[in-house]
């Protein structure tokens, strides 16, 4: 029969979790990651890589600048000028004064990233 004192109550264990191990790393790496792609100049990279692949062709989007917002995780494109060429037609290009590209969750159905366009045509908002 075990005494009063061999009896311990649920509140004096200590547990030893594993969780931090794992935990604070992937802060870490998600907190580095986000301050990376904040100030790594994206807009410039992504014009000169579209820029070098569209060479030649009659589609060539232009714009003023590209940032990544994390609040509600989003690409903002500003001053953003698509040729009517890029849609097969004659005539003057499309302008947008800014274009929102919300990101959402990882969607199982069906399988991807789903995101929502947001901008302004001729007074219009378009989603």
């Amino acid at each position: 029969m075990a005494t009063a004192s061999e009896i311990q109550s649920l509140d004096e264990i200590q547990y030893k979790s594993k969780i931090k191990v794992y935990v604070y790393p992937l802060i870490i790496g998600l907190l580095f990651m986000m301050a990376f792609l904040n100030f790594y100049p994206i807009g410039t990279e992504l014009k000169g890589f579209i820029k070098k692949n569209l060479k030649g062709s009659a589609c060539n989007p232009d714009w003023n600048d590209i940032r990544i917002e994390w609040l509600l995780p989003k690409l903002v494109i500003s001053d953003l000028t698509l040729p009517a060429s890029c849609m097969g037609k004659m005539g003057d290009p499309l302008k947008f004064s800014h274009v929102t590209v919300n990101f959402h969750l990882i969607s199982f159905s069906p399988i991807g990233i789903p995101f929502k366009i947001d901008t302004e045509m001729n007074a219009q908002p378009l989603t």
